[in-house]
């Protein structure tokens, strides 16, 4: 395979992984810039403390979508699994990062597991169990991602060791979960300290 697919593979799934679904449907929706209430980030989380549970649905539909979509546009024009990750891997960055919206996007985490579905499936089917599990019975999201984002990259590991999935999924889920995990750095930090927002407790304006 060429440069040019990777290069085409990166700059299709940066372009893609930013655009701002929360920031669009929050101004669409409600008039208001997710930027400035709650965590100040353009995900789902905060979109459903600020616009609530329609149009959060929404937002996670789309950034789902997005990462899904980027895997699938590169398959057809690179047809390698090394550049379906770095696809994904530029789309997660594109979604925290986005270059229509400022540079101030979300966590990445819906576009990731978007990803994670198309590159192994199995995975991120069970980490979503049991991260969904935790966080319904926490109900903390950050707490629910954090868990499942770990056990989806030792059950990658474990099914690459299989031999069941290309041992390049592993630069996606490495690199993914570690992102991730930075991004809730702030959370981490709450959870240790047990103040940690909860599902259902509304977003408050930014101070200014």
């Amino acid at each position: 395979m060429q440069v040019w697919h990777y290069v085409a593979s990166v700059i299709i799934g940066y372009l893609l992984g930013a655009i701002p679904t929360g920031l669009i449907v929050g101004k669409l929706v409600k008039g208001v810039d997710l930027r400035e209430y709650g965590s100040g980030k353009t995900g789902a989380t905060n979109a459903l403390r600020t616009l609530g549970k329609a149009p959060a649905i929404l937002v996670v539909v789309f950034d789902f979508t997005k990462g899904m979509l980027a895997l699938v546009i590169v398959y057809f024009i690179a047809g390698t699994v090394a550049a379906q990750c770095l696809a994904g891997l530029a789309a997660a960055v594109g979604h925290n990062w986005p270059v229509y919206a400022g540079f101030r996007g979300g966590r990445g985490v819906l576009v990731s597991f978007g990803v994670f579905c198309i590159l192994c499936w199995p995975a991120a089917l069970i980490s979503l169990g049991i991260g969904g599990v935790i966080m319904g019975v926490s109900l903390i999201v950050s707490l629910g991602v954090l868990v499942g984002t770990v056990v989806g990259l030792l059950l990658a590991i474990l099914f690459v060791a299989l031999g069941h999935f290309s041992p390049w999924i592993l630069l996606y889920c490495v690199l993914g979960a570690v992102l991730i995990v930075v991004r809730h750095s702030d959370n981490i930090q709450r959870l240790l300290a047990g103040t940690e927002r909860k599902i259902g407790q509304p977003a408050q304006p930014i101070a200014g």
